[in-house]
C-alpha cells in the first residue's frame, strides 16, 4: 500500500519510573537510610562543571532524584543524575550542604 504523505504520529510509550530493585541493592545504604529514619537532603556539587545535583535519600534506602527516579546504590543514582558512565556514589554524594559529610563519611560515624 502507498505510504501517506504526512504520517500519523506514533504515540509515545508511558515510560514509568520504577524503582531498580535486585543486584544493584547497596545493603549499606538501606542500613545508613534506615539509621536516620527520615528523609535526607543529598548534594553533589561540581562547581568546575557548574554542576549542582540535588536528591533524597529516604528512609526506605532509596536514592530519589527530582525527576522521582528512585535507586538502591548511589552510585546507579549520581550515573543517572549526572549523566556520566561511572560514579562513585558513596564519595560524591553529600548530606544536606555542598561541603557536608559524604555518604561514605556518615556511614563510618552511624556505624562506628
Amino acid at each position: 500500500p502507498p505510504r501517506a504523505l504526512h504520517p500519523r504520529p506514533r504515540p509515545q510509550p508511558q515510560m514509568r519510573k520504577r524503582a531498580r530493585r535486585g543486584p544493584e541493592d547497596d545493603p549499606d545504604l538501606v542500613a545508613l537510610a534506615r539509621a536516620f529514619g527520615a528523609p535526607r537532603q543529598l548534594v553533589w556539587s561540581r562547581p568546575r562543571r557548574g554542576q549542582r545535583f540535588e536528591a533524597v535519600l529516604q528512609p526506605d534506602g532509596f536514592i530519589e532524584l527530582s525527576d522521582g527516579a528512585r535507586f538502591r546504590h548511589p552510585d546507579l543514582a549520581a550515573v543517572a543524575v549526572s549523566g556520566t558512565h561511572t560514579a562513585d556514589g558513596w564519595s560524591v554524594w553529600r548530606l544536606g550542604t555542598d561541603d557536608g559529610p559524604t555518604l561514605t563519611d556518615a556511614f563510618r560515624e552511624h556505624t562506628a
